[in-house]
């Protein structure tokens, strides 16, 4: 038996060990791990928990244990918790992580440039300035038809 087939069979025992008992657990099993890793060296996690990474095309995902050889830990945006493959994500940065905001209030004409700019008023004190661009198609048109509903006025 090679050194990789031993420090495989190490570290599979380390993960069977029931998580009833974390002290002898843990002990016995980060023994294991050690053990393993002075036979046979493993690589670093490509990912480490707090990374964000990108999954598809357009998925953006938060690592929540580093990586694994073949499948990495995540969470979406969303807090649901995925098991996508490692070989299929890549490291974004923290500034290109695309969010979904949901925001309800009025909606108000603005006076610096109606044609680009509208309110979204949440109180008589609080408002945020949304360009209509960054709108989805069905809630663009609904925010115009209100828009020019209150010029009718």
């Amino acid at each position: 038996m090679n050194t990789k087939t031993i420090a495989k069979l190490l570290l599979g025992l380390a993960d069977s060990f029931d998580t009833n008992d974390p002290d002898t657990t843990n002990y016995r099993a980060d023994t294991l791990r050690q053990i393993a890793n002075e036979i046979e060296p493993q690589p670093e996690p490509e990912f480490n928990v707090g990374d964000f990474v990108k999954y598809d095309i357009d998925t953006y995902l938060r690592v929540i244990e580093p990586s694994g050889k073949d499948k990495t830990l995540c969470k979406t945006l969303f807090g649901e918790i995925v098991y996508p493959y490692t070989s299929c994500l890549t490291k974004a940065s923290p500034s290109e992580v695309r969010v979904k905001v949901v925001l309800e209030g009025t909606v108000e004409r603005h006076d610096g440039n109606p044609q680009y700019w509208f309110k979204l008023r949440s109180s008589e004190y609080n408002y945020a300035l949304i360009s209509i661009d960054m709108l989805d198609t069905p809630t663009r048109e609904l925010v115009e038809s209100l828009l020019r509903a209150q010029e009718e006025k």
